[in-house]
């Protein structure tokens, strides 16, 4: 039987055998007699599809799922469905009723565990947890269950090698029970202890042995009840007779040869100030539009700058506060390539799909840049003027080489002439023959010093 055909689901009483076998038989049939025919189907947006509990009610529901500390708080006996990054929801027909069951992760098969929320309303009563797989006193047993009337809420994460789960027994007579799960992002406590995703979400339907896996969105929820496709009371049934027209989808906005964006550099300045000789990180803002999701960048690409730089860090924060999630990009100032004249700096990306993604922003300079040249012009500027201290110097010397020839001619001369010059202007008679040194005699009157200098008297 496929999942595709409705099927009928009969609860068997067991019976004991208290006499002959004929009249074992015979209450056997009148049991299958009385006994109600049930039929499940399972809707998740416009598709129902007949489904199939799985167990032939030989045992409970605790005993097929085999959950304690033996096997590591873990679903060790639903081994066989289980898959990595994937979560398992069924119906079970065990010995004491029919249970709603959930798996999530493996038990000891891989995967990188995972985090998922869900509300479940509508349960008739007394359904209730008879399995709550990680509920027990620890301080690594991080699962939140809560119950209402009609509603059960559990909040579930899971490592790597181990499952979560449970399964909620009670479902007899009429239902119609809507789950809605929420997974990854979504799950209340997702990356709050462990990390990993949920990729896929299946339904099992039919033989335990061998079940058929019916995949659903994760993002939808669905409603399981009592009934079938055709019987009005929701979904659309596996074979309609007419289909609904879809309605006609938007076209899609022409995606851009190249993105233009508003890049801003130090966002948090009125002003983009660089300091050229900075050994620090500066942010660079690329705003998200409507048109442009800055999210979408594929950080591989980035360049920045004259020198192409990569960024040392990357952040997505709403920076200004306009509902979409912009990019915050941190380079390195030295890595940049700065010059003396440069005015702006180009950010150059492209996006995950491989458009180019450009956009620029005004710089300047605080304090002013200097570069390797300003420094050889300083030096040249040094030697010239060393070369023009050097030249003034040696014309001094020759200047002083040519008076010092002046003034011995004009000794000479005055040698010649027997005229010394005095100071005041006064020429005196040279010495008379025959008398050594260049001063006048001591008997010259009025050139010796007097007795006692006028004004001043003895001591």
């Amino acid at each position: 039987m496929t999942p595709d055909q409705p099927f009928q689901f009969r609860r068997r009483d067991v019976l004991r055998t208290l006499g002959a076998g004929a009249l074992a038989l015979g209450a056997s049939a009148v049991a299958a007699e009385g006994e109600s025919e049930r039929t499940f189907v399972i809707e998740q947006g416009d598709t129902c599809r007949t489904i199939e509990p799985l167990g032939d009610g030989s045992q409970t529901v605790e005993s097929f799922y085999d959950y304690g500390q033996s096997t590591g708080f873990s679903s060790a006996g639903t081994t066989d469905y289980q898959r990595p990054n994937s979560s398992l929801v069924f119906l079970y027909h065990g010995s004491e009723g029919l249970s709603l069951v959930f798996v999530h992760g493996t038990y000891e098969k891989g995967g990188d565990g995972g985090s998922a929320s869900v509300t479940i309303t509508g349960l008739p009563e007394p359904v209730d947890w008879v399995v709550e797989d990680d509920r027990y006193e620890s301080e690594t047993s991080y699962d939140r269950w809560r119950r209402d009337e009609g509603r059960r809420e559990v909040d579930w994460t899971w490592t790597g090698d181990r499952t979560d789960g449970g399964a909620l027994r009670g479902l007899a007579g009429e239902f119609d029970v809507t789950v809605d799960m929420q997974f990854n992002e979504d799950a209340a406590l997702f990356g709050q202890y462990y990390d990993g995703t949920v990729e896929t979400w299946e339904l099992l339907s039919g033989d335990a042995s061998d079940p058929d896996r019916l995949t659903l969105s994760l993002s939808e929820p669905i409603r399981l009840r009592t009934g079938s496709c055709e019987d009005g009371s929701g979904g659309t049934g596996e074979t309609p007779d007419e289909t609904p027209e879809k309605p006609d989808e938007p076209d899609e906005p022409e995606k851009p040869d190249e993105y233009e964006v508003e890049v801003n550099v130090r966002p948090a300045l009125q002003k983009a100030i660089v300091n050229p000789e900075s050994r620090v990180s500066i942010p660079v803002a690329v705003y998200s539009t409507d048109e442009f999701d800055a999210r979408t960048v594929d950080t591989s690409t980035i360049a920045f700058g004259p020198a192409g730089a990569s960024p040392t860090r990357l952040a997505t924060v709403d920076l200004n506060a306009d509902g979409r999630e912009d990019l915050l990009a941190f380079f390195e100032v030295q890595a940049l390539g700065l010059e003396k004249d440069t005015e702006e700096l180009e950010f150059r990306a492209e996006t995950e799909d491989g458009t180019p993604v450009r956009g620029s922003d005004e710089i300047e300079f605080f304090p002013p840049f200097e570069d390797d040249d300003d420094d050889d012009d300083d030096d040249d500027d040094e030697e010239e003027v060393e070369r023009e201290r050097e030249e003034d110097y040696e014309d001094e010397e020759d200047d002083e080489d040519e008076e010092e020839d002046e003034d011995d001619d004009d000794d000479d001369d005055e040698e010649e002439d027997g005229i010394v010059q005095w100071p005041g202007g006064d020429e005196e008679p040279g010495p008379p023959e025959g008398v050594p040194g260049r001063g006048p005699p001591e008997d010259v009157p009025g050139r010796g010093p007097p007795d006692e200098p006028p004004g001043r008297g003895g001591r």
